[in-house]
This record gives C-alpha cells, sequence and structure tokens, in this order.
C-alpha cells in the first residue's frame, strides 16, 4: 500500500492510500512548519522553515517503518538559510532552496562540507523581485546537473552537482519562475510561472546542462483573469502537465503537443478548496493541498482529464502546503 505524506502547519501527517482513491489517516509526525518533503532510499527527507533560535531553515531525515511511518530522525542539517522552500536528493546528497535569502545548498549526508551559493539581483517588480528568491533545486534528466527556479530574477540557473554554475536562461520580465517538470523523455521541461499565471515550455538538454526557452500559455480559464491568481505546482505524467492554481482553486490541465514542444490547455478543474498550493498526480487521481481552507481535496479525473470528480475532502489539516505519495 502506498503512503501519502501531506506537509501541514502542525507537521506531517501520514495517510494510506486505499484502493478506491480515498486517503485513510494514519499518524501525525509533530513538528513545527515542515515546507516541503523528499523521499531517498527509504528515508523521508523533512524541510523546516525555522526550527531553532537562529532562524534558519533545516533539513531533518526520518527512516520509515515498514508501514510507511517516519521514526528515529537523524541530525538535522541547517540550509543555511531563511525560508527553506524546496529539496531533493540524489545520491546522498540533499539540496535545498532558501526564498527569503535567495540562496541554494548542498548538503552531504556522509560528512562533507556544506556548500552554500547565494544569488544576486533584483526584477522588476518591487513587491515580489527586491532581490533573488530560489523557489526550486532538483536533478535534470540524466542526473548530471541540477535546474533552480528563481521568482525575483525571472532566471533557471543551471549547476552542476557540486553546485558550480554551468547555465541560465532568462524568462520573461515578470514570469517569476516557480517549480519545473519535464516531458516523458526529457527533451522539454515545463515551468509554472507564479507572478504572470503562465506556463512556460523550454527544450532541455539534461547532460549539457542547457535550457531553451521557447514559448508561454496561459493557466487561467476566461472568466478568471481579473483576479489574483497565483500558480505554485507542477506536475507531468507523460501526456498531460498539471499546474494548481492559487486564487482561481483550481488545476488547469494541459495536452502535450507535438512531441512535447508545445502545451494545449485543455480543462481548468476546480479543486474545492482554497488557495490550492500543491498537487500530487497519482494515476487518475488528483490530490490537492488548499492552504486557506485547511483541508485536502482528491479529485478522480476522467480519462481525457477534461472533468474531474471530488471523491474525498478532509478537513481540519492546518495550512497544507505539500503532498507527495511514496
Amino acid at each position: 500500500m502506498k503512503q501519502c505524506y501531506i506537509s501541514a502547519s502542525d507537521g506531517v501527517y501520514t495517510f494510506n492510500l486505499c484502493e478506491d482513491g480515498t486517503l485513510a489517516f494514519f499518524d501525525r509526525l509533530a513538528l513545527d512548519r515542515p515546507m516541503y518533503t523528499a523521499y531517498d532510499a527509504g528515508r523521508l527527507f523533512v524541510l523546516l522553515r525555522a526550527p531553532d533560535e537562529t532562524g534558519h531553515s533545516a533539513i531533518v531525515p526520518y527512516f520509515c517503518d515498514p508501514l510507511g511511518l517516519p521514526v528515529d530522525p537523524t541530525p538535522s542539517a541547517s540550509t543555511g538559510g531563511l525560508v527553506g522552500c524546496h529539496l531533493s536528493v540524489l545520491d546522498n546528497v540533499v539540496y535545498a532552496a532558501n526564498y527569503s535569502s535567495g540562496s541554494i545548498t548542498r548538503m552531504p549526508l556522509d560528512g562533507g562540507e556544506p556548500v552554500l551559493i547565494t544569488h544576486e539581483g533584483h526584477g522588476i517588480r518591487p513587491d515580489r523581485q527586491e532581490m533573488p528568491h530560489t523557489h526550486f533545486i532538483a536533478p535534470m534528466p540524466g542526473g548530471s546537473c541540477l535546474a533552480v527556479c528563481d521568482l525575483g530574477l525571472d532566471q533557471v540557473f543551471v549547476y552542476d552537482r557540486a553546485l558550480h554554475p554551468v547555465s541560465r536562461v532568462k524568462f520573461p520580465d515578470g514570469c517569476g519562475p516557480r517549480h519545473l517538470c519535464y516531458s516523458a523523455d526529457g527533451r522539454y521541461a515545463y515551468c509554472a510561472n507564479e507572478l504572470s499565471s503562465t506556463v512556460s515550455v523550454l527544450s532541455c538538454d539534461g547532460e549539457a546542462g542547457t535550457f531553451a526557452h521557447l514559448c508561454h500559455i496561459s493557466t487561467r480559464a476566461s472568466d478568471h483573469r481579473d483576479t489574483e491568481n497565483y500558480p505554485a505546482a507542477i506536475r507531468c505524467d507523460g501526456t498531460y502537465v498539471y499546474v494548481s492554481n492559487r486564487g482561481d482553486d483550481d488545476v488547469a490541465v494541459f495536452r502535450c503537443e507535438a512531441g512535447g514542444a508545445a502545451l494545449s490547455r485543455i480543462a481548468n478543474l476546480p479543486t474545492g478548496g482554497a488557495w490550492t498550493r500543491d498537487i500530487w498526480v497519482e494515476g487518475d487521481l488528483l490530490i490537492c493541498t488548499n492552504e486557506r481552507a485547511d483541508s485536502v481535496t482528491v479529485l478522480r479525473m476522467t480519462e481525457d482529464r477534461t472533468s474531474a470528480k471530488r471523491i474525498q475532502e478532509i478537513k481540519d489539516i492546518p495550512a497544507p502546503i505539500a503532498a507527495l505519495v511514496v
């Protein structure tokens, strides 16, 4: 049976993913403001926003027991920055992005020295781009390089595994690139742009560590264009790309066209919650964390992904912001 981990303001909730697509509560690991989780080699890595007096974020690895419960935490490691918001694990090394410091960090789990890189500059929006705001760090296809989205600089940076710079790609001013996902063959990347309510399509060479911006497309339904909206999570299952819209409170669904080089928006699926921050796609299921509704909703999508039915609403989960199924 698969487990679903939900990060909320009071801890990490463990649910069993049942055969009928619903989530059955199993346990809660009490923690203060976990921001994101990643799973690797039987361990759940939890990113905590500010666990001590330094104000810096920290990573805590937990072993998972046979039932999927996180147990036996190992010593935490500071990210060296403020408001850590994303992490990934690659070959026993943890990488994290610190939003409010505009930095990224490399933390070897074998006792090696950590590396901290801080971006410089600003974008065109003084309210959101007054400085760098790194929001995502994860391996590119092939695993030799890592991509970093900087919302404040309208750029995606590429680093090697040691965090030496490789390349960067500039987005249109004011886009605010937030999170990336990839086509099934790894030749294209899709980026959710928080400040422009768009998805960018990029060509991608994971081995060379390069991107090229091709085009972008709106995440919004036409009847929502005059209201506040900030896209957040982006996922791809090979055929479709899904983006959560905070404000419109729906999930934009795009079909991959031209071998992945283009996207066409085919639906905006209401989540039944408020400020839908993260989503997880599991087959025809769409798990949505609704930060301002204190709820998680589960949708079952039709085969063509043009509509969905809400099959479950889990209430009283304070400010859920991240979902992970393993």
